[in-house]
This record gives C-alpha cells, structure tokens and sequence, in this order.
C-alpha cells in the first residue's frame, strides 16, 4: 500500500481529498488539555486515580502520561473513555479549531460560503493497541448521511503522528466518484450483536470488496496538525494500532445543507434493520 502523500499536490474534486497543514504541535495545546482533564475526571470517578491534578489551558501535557491513563480507564471501563471523547465535541478548545483557514478551506472544497457552513467535530477517536472494538471496515460516510448531498470530512492526527504501524487510515484513491452498496452489521471481523447504537462495536455500512477494488488503497500516514479534507463518499477504513500505546484522530464533519431534501437538523439515520441481517465480508455475485 502507498502512503496518501506520495500522490502529488492531491485534488478534492480529482482525488477525493486534500491535505492542509492547519496546526503546529503548540496550537493544539489546549486540546490536548481538554482531552487529558476530561480522562482524569472519568479516572477519579471511577477510583482509577486520587488526585486528578487537572491541566489549566496553555500548560504542557504530558502525552506518555496520557497514553497510560487512557489506556487503564478503557480497560477498566471503556464506556468512560467513549463518553470523555463526547464531551470533547463542547469544549473550548475545539471551538477554536475552526479558524478562518479552516473556514476557507472549507468553503472553497464545497463551493459554499462560509456562512452556510454548518461543523461538527465528533471528538478524537482513540485507536487502542490491539483493539478492534473502534474500527471501520471500508465505508462512505455517504451511506451515514444519506440526506446531506455536499459534505466533506476532515481527519487530523493529535498526539502522536499517525504511521502504518500504530492504527491509522486507508483511503481509496478517486473512489469518490463512483455509488456503492452496503452491507449493514455491528461488529467488526465477526458480529457483535443486531443493536444500531454503538456502546460496544461500531455500526458498519461497509462496501462490498468487489465495488472497490479497482482503486488503489492509500495509508494516510500524516503528522500531527496535517489535515486530510476528503469527499463524504470516499471508502475508507481503519487499521488495527499494533504499536504499544494509543494512537488518535480528530474528527469532524462540513455540511452545506443548500441541497437536502429535508428540514431536519439530523445527520445520521439508521438504514434497514440495525444489522440483524449482516455479516462482516458478505459477497454478492456480479
């Protein structure tokens, strides 16, 4: 497999994404503060830890810390970890990420002005060594929010750079231009249940192997502060972290809802059957 930045000055519209150095290391601080203060909560709640000694903004995290901290509280109780990730779509510093040349990046992939933009930041997700219960099979976001006509994704390393070895992203490269069929299960390698809700196991829409196999799979190995912005409806999934420490992502969505058939504020909505009828790698024949 290719590294994403081994495609030359890569185009939104002909590639399917673009990568933006929007952050150094230091401006992104404070989120690492937010991610740290809301694991130590978590912590503490649950007798993890004593003293939680919370960070104040613009202070030094230290990541080796972290890394152990969060990988002890998923042990012990992985819903906390899933929860502190929610709380971080409202806390400041993640406002502060969207900036004007986040703004204008954004605008300017969607052909919508900035005022009509509509963000949503879905936390970082924690890629945990060895650990399947957070990874996608290949999927377009499309199948998620089937409503939403132009969006974009946007994908960033925090923390720690993201490589082959410690969990990171495949992308299929150009496979935005074309429709897909899905197949709906919860899990990941096996089934993990016929619930729609994701406590447990992350809710697959995954793409048929034989629908995109003719692209070429690219691994987004990108620093912390690279931004990959790629199309709503580019396959791609997630690699199993096989280093010995977390690895993360920030994640978020762009929405222009000129064209949406719909008056709703909803995203995402639930398909068919919540998976009942899945099964991870299902074959149809063509």
């Amino acid at each position: 497999m290719q590294s994403v930045k081994k495609i030359s000055n890569p185009n939104y519209k002909n590639d399917g994404f673009q990568i933006h150095n929007l952050f150094f290391k230091n401006q992104l601080s404070n989120v690492y503060v937010d991610l740290a203060n809301r694991m130590k909560l978590q912590a503490y709640k649950i007798g993890l830890i004593n003293d939680p000694q919370f960070y104040n903004y613009n202070s030094s995290v230290n990541i080796k810390k972290l890394d152990r901290l969060i990988t002890s509280l998923h042990k012990r109780n992985k819903r906390s970890v899933d929860f502190a990730v929610q709380e971080l779509r409202e806390c400041p510093s993640f406002y502060s990420l969207v900036n004007q040349n986040f703004l204008k990046i954004s605008s300017k992939l969607l052909t919508c002005p900035t005022s009509l933009l509509k963000i949503h930041f879905d936390g970082i997700l924690i890629n945990i060594p060895s650990n399947k219960q957070r990874l996608y099979r290949f999927h377009t976001e499309s199948h998620y929010y089937p409503y939403r006509k132009n969006f974009l994704n946007f994908w960033m390393p925090v923390l720690h750079n993201k490589t082959k070895k410690n969990g990171t992203m495949l992308i299929k490269h150009k496979g935005h231009k074309k429709k897909y069929s899905f197949n709906e299960y919860n899990g990941f390698d096996k089934i993990e249940g016929d619930q729609v809700n994701e406590e447990n196991f992350f809710y697959q829409l995954e793409t048929p192997e034989s629908e995109i196999s003719e692209f070429k799979t690219l691994v987004v190995d990108l620093a912390v502060g690279d931004g990959l912005f790629f199309h709503g409806n580019l396959p791609h999934s997630s690699t199993t972290n096989k280093s010995n420490h977390p690895s993360y992502a920030l994640i978020g969505r762009v929405y222009d809802y000129r064209k949406d058939l719909t008056l709703s504020d909803k995203t995402g909505i639930k398909l068919y059957e919540g998976g009942r009828a899945g099964f991870p790698g299902l074959r149809p024949i063509v």
